[in-house]
């Protein structure tokens, strides 16, 4: 009898033991992932995620009369980037963040040779700026309709921007006709010393989810041309497209 007893007593600790060990188990990670869903995720404290944007250089002219910005082609005029973005969310309706991302920007102007010391116009029929960029974006979000899970929803951002503009080409080309068989003519200045190197401005931004319509307005100048004394003096200073977001 004793025998069944001391069997009976050895098969419920082990037993005992065994499920002490399952509950710990499932314990930890549901833990593990209760933490990383409360800090982790689009609406959650940290988000970083990757992007790309596309959109077009423009500006307004109206009574402009000194010519103070160049006119511009903006169906030729573009401006791609492609970067990651940092959010923390500071409550149900504020957050802050910034961009960092690599871009590339083209205007192609419609008065040829507005600048001196440049080749003799008369033997061009398109002018193009094209600058290589790296950048900063820092922002804050309100979002409104707080109510929305695991999502951005909608929101509007403010924000500013600075660009270091690695590389810069001014281009003067000649576009040969095509049925002559012939080559186009081009003149590249490359990092030419009346464009400036940096580059600021103000940012507004409205967002859907991972899709946004972005406005830069430039409030630093782009062109130097001081030592030439001419009457158009720099390049568009609005840049208007979309921000799509990999999340």
């Amino acid at each position: 009898m004793m025998r069944y007893i001391l069997f009976f007593t050895f098969f419920s600790l082990l037993s005992v033991g065994t499920g002490q060990q399952t509950i710990l188990k499932m314990d930890v990670g549901s833990m593990e992932e209760n933490i990383y869903k409360g800090e982790k995720g689009p609406n959650k404290k940290k988000f970083t995620k990757s992007f790309v944007t596309a959109g077009i250089s423009y500006d307004y002219y109206i009574q402009d009369f000194a010519k103070e910005i160049v006119p511009n082609f903006p169906e030729r005029s573009f401006a791609f980037s492609l970067g990651a973005l940092h959010k923390r969310k500071l409550n149900n309706v504020f957050s802050a963040g910034f961009d960092y991302y690599l871009g590339f920007k083209n205007v192609t102007v419609t008065d040829i040779g507005f600048i001196m010391g440049t080749p003799d116009v008369a033997d061009y029929n398109r002018e193009k700026f094209t600058f290589f960029t790296l950048g900063t974006t820092p922002w804050l979000r309100i979002n409104y309709g707080p109510k929305r899970g695991n999502t951005l929803g909608s929101y509007i951002d403010f924000g500013g921007y600075g660009n270091w503009h690695f590389h810069s080409r001014h281009r003067f080309i000649n576009a040969a006709e095509k049925f002559m068989g012939t080559k186009d003519r081009v003149v590249t200045l490359s990092r030419p010393g009346y464009l400036f190197n940096l580059e600021y401005g103000a940012v507004l931004r409205f967002g859907f989810k991972n899709i946004l319509l972005y406005n830069h307005f430039r409030l630093s100048r782009l062109v130097n041309n001081a030592p030439f004394d001419t009457g158009a003096s720099d390049l568009p200073r609005f840049t208007t497209g979309v921000m799509i977001g990999f999340w």
